[in-house]
């Protein structure tokens, strides 16, 4: 292709670290998304949250799900939240079913935590899964 230019479609992480001057990948919002440095952001699909988890036992949970419309089971799913989660906490997220993301946070240690009000942003990434 003229001027350095690729077309990745499907997009993976390894293809993305060519080394050369431009890069076109296709964005799942629609368009395409072009540059030497492409954010992993721009191919997923980004919804916000918020989550009260209150007080967990130990070997307890918290558990909410999230509606993202286009995730389908099988797509990766990355969270972040707006305050550190204490090291006795385990998150896990991931697409529950089509449009619904379950989020749960698990105590794994001796006593009971409590946590306050989360906010966060959660990325789920449209992948072929066939």
């Amino acid at each position: 292709m003229a001027n350095d230019t690729i077309l990745l479609q499907p997009a993976v992480a390894e293809d993305l670290d060519i080394g050369v001057g431009q890069v076109e990948v296709a964005a799942p919002s629609g368009g395409v998304a072009l540059g030497n440095k492409i954010n992993i952001g721009s191919f997923a699909i980004r919804k916000t949250f918020s989550f009260t988890p209150g007080a967990i036992a130990p070997d307890g949970a918290a558990q909410t799900t999230i509606t993202v419309e286009g995730a389908a089971l099988g797509f990766p799913v990355l969270h972040a939240y707006n305050q550190v989660v204490p090291v006795a906490a385990l998150t896990d997220t991931r697409v529950q079913t089509a449009n619904t993301v379950k989020l749960t946070i698990f105590n794994i240690g001796g006593t009971t935590i409590t946590l306050g009000a989360l906010t966060g942003t959660i990325l789920v990434f449209p992948i072929d899964t066939e």
